[in-house]
């Protein structure tokens, strides 16, 4: 069934670090949101890293408690307010045999090494200016992102703030954030965490190392 959606889904909590397109926090959910235009003003990587209710995948809207028959993650998920859009094929038509992918495994990306670079100048008090100017590339010089750059004169724990922000965001879902966490040695910050349903239930609590 092409409908379903995937076994890893998005949890509120990353669908809530996205900004808006002028750079402002925002809480999503689909109940403040234009469900026929649901990613009009977020961070553009929303719409290429997750499937949003009102959004479509693979021709199908999302999601099927919303539109019957629509798309849908995989039935024994219980999240299934959002779905995994980034790295899978569409459309259809596009999609290659079962077992097969069109995709290029992914190394290092070039995003990686400007933000590794912007921390490396954060952490060592070095310019901060120069590694806001290297965060705002990934911000503002792509044809598919185009968001408000970040402000120069930022201090270190304000860039330090703003450089892990963007690191969240920029690699969403490539299982980089688990190494992130711990080198920053974040998790007490973080944990313990509550993933929550569609109707804003709690239906799990993550714990360190859990």
């Amino acid at each position: 069934n092409f409908t379903r959606g995937t076994r890893y889904v998005p949890t509120q909590n990353l669908v809530d670090a996205y900004e808006r397109i002028d750079g402002s926090p925002g809480k999503y959910s689909s109940s403040a949101i234009n469900l026929d235009d649901p990613y009009n003003g977020w961070d553009p990587r929303m719409k290429t890293t997750v499937v949003v209710p009102g959004s479509y995948f693979l021709g199908f809207r999302f999601p099927n408690y919303i539109y019957p028959g629509g798309a849908f993650n995989h039935p024994g998920n219980r999240l299934k307010q959002y779905s995994v859009r980034k790295y899978r094929i569409e459309p259809m038509s596009e999609l290659p045999p079962s077992g097969q992918s069109d995709l290029n495994y992914i190394v290092l990306r070039y995003a990686d090494v400007l933000l590794s670079k912007a921390e490396a100048i954060i952490e060592t008090n070095g310019d901060i200016d120069e590694a806001i100017q290297l965060i705002n590339r990934i911000r503002t010089e792509r044809d598919d992102v185009k968001l408000k750059p970040l402000p120069l004169g930022l201090s270190q724990d304000e860039a330090r703030k703003k450089l892990r922000h963007e690191r969240r965001i920029e690699f969403a879902l490539e299982s980089l954030y688990w190494s992130d966490v711990r080198r920053w040695k974040i998790g007490k910050d973080i944990y313990p965490l509550d993933v929550k349903d569609q109707g804003g239930d709690i239906i799990e609590t993550k714990f360190p190392g859990g």
